[in-house]
């Protein structure tokens, strides 16, 4: 990794990592460093920060073994660095029924299309992720074959999943995350877009969520973070009803499929998304015979 300090006050910084998990990492870091936009994609994400602290930044990265490359940083004209993060961030319609975009990127919806406000932040689910997209569209499409009373949000980061299953039919969501930072963000998110009174949320592990059964879970977790939780999440699951999973790679699809097979759950329907990189995400529908 190469660094230089710049005496510009606001400079940008592109990391590289290894994975998705990785690119989460590094971001969590550069929040916690200071960081005032971080744009975060498949592999990696460009940090705004501060010149003074990069050499902080710098630091935590490099005994992050996901990462593996730091650019020089990039002096940014102090009027612009506020804006010119939000360039990458773009309103992304999922479905003929679902938009989701930040406030500072309008969108003109379609008649009968809902639009969710989902801030860039702290919490990770804007949107724009390929799991999270993957995510979205598989509740849109189950949340269409009928009514739904409960959808529980595994690892609810920025509440987007939660929000968006009231806002396609649900009658309640809860979302839950062990981060700190997710549940204020989500609750932030749900007023914003006149669901909170649908949607709990809060910070503590699956083992909280007890002697309650949901219609649908839907998880987007990395498999190595999925696979650990399949006996709780398949438990917490009504007699035919459904789980949602992204936040997989192609090649993380066998293995998922016999963890859930074992607790009575098979696949109804898949999706797959490509990134840049060639990576193909995979976004599944599990369903419990009744």
């Amino acid at each position: 990794m190469k660094t230089e300090r710049s005496d510009a006050e606001t400079v940008r910084l592109r990391v590289e990592c290894a994975g998705v998990d990785g690119a989460e990492i590094a971001a969590a870091e550069a929040w916690e460093t200071g960081a005032s936009g971080v744009i975060e994609e498949d592999f990696g994400l460009t940090v705004y920060l501060p010149a003074a602290a990069v050499g902080e930044l710098v630091g935590a990265l490099e005994a992050l073994r996901q990462v593996t490359e730091v650019a020089s940083p990039v002096p940014v004209e102090e009027q612009l660095w506020s804006e010119a993060w939000k360039e990458h961030l773009h309103p992304v319609e999922i479905s003929p029924r679902l938009v989701v975009t930040p406030s500072f990127a309008p969108f003109d919806a379609a008649e009968g299309q809902r639009v969710l406000k989902i801030e860039p932040g702290q919490a990770f689910g804007t949107g724009a992720h390929h799991s999270t997209r993957l995510a979205l569209e598989c509740l849109d499409e189950w949340l269409q074959e009928g009514a739904v009373g409960r959808v529980l949000d595994v690892g609810t980061g920025s509440g987007v999943l939660a929000i968006a299953a009231v806002a396609l039919g649900a009658k309640r969501a809860v979302g839950f995350d062990i981060d700190p930072l997710a549940a204020p963000a989500a609750r932030d998110a749900a007023r914003a877009n006149c669901v909170e009174r649908e949607v709990s949320l809060f910070t503590g592990p699956l083992a909280a969520v007890r002697d309650v059964a949901f219609d649908v879970v839907v998880a987007n977790l990395l498999r190595a973070e999925l696979l650990p939780l399949v006996p709780e999440i398949s438990a917490r699951v009504t007699s035919g009803g459904a789980i949602l999973l992204a936040g997989l790679l192609d090649g993380d699809g066998p293995a998922v499929l016999d963890a859930f097979a074992e607790t009575g759950f098979t696949e109804s329907s898949r999706r797959r998304r490509l990134d840049d990189d060639g990576e193909s995400w995979l976004g599944l529908t599990l369903e419990r015979a009744r």
